[in-house]
């Protein structure tokens, strides 16, 4: 989170977790903040593609709100994307993992 923010910070967030709510495919949306609350992870997870890339469609609306509150310093993709989607990570931020095993009940 930006140094000075944090009443800023709480109100994107709870709009942007509203907004993603409604979202049919969206099945988690959690947000973190480190206890020294320099650091906000956020873990999304989505029913399949299509969902994921419904949820990036707002990205041009809420994009902005989001970046005034927070400096992005690392996008991490657990997921397979085929090549187009994949585009619209790619950058020096971001890391991709692949998955090779495990399970989702």
């Amino acid at each position: 989170m930006k140094a000075g923010k944090k009443d800023q910070f709480l109100v994107i967030m709870e709009q942007l977790i509203a907004a993603a709510k409604k979202e049919a495919g969206t099945i988690m949306y959690e947000w973190t903040l480190s206890e020294d609350e320099s650091s906000v992870h956020i873990y999304e997870r989505y029913r399949n593609e299509d969902a994921a890339k419904a949820h990036l469609a707002q990205w041009e609306t809420n994009g902005p709100l989001f970046l005034d509150v927070v400096d992005i310093t690392k996008i991490t993709v657990f997921s397979a994307l085929n090549d187009n989607f994949k585009a619209a990570f790619t950058g020096p931020a971001t890391v991709f993992m692949n998955p090779v095993g495990g399970f989702v009940k």
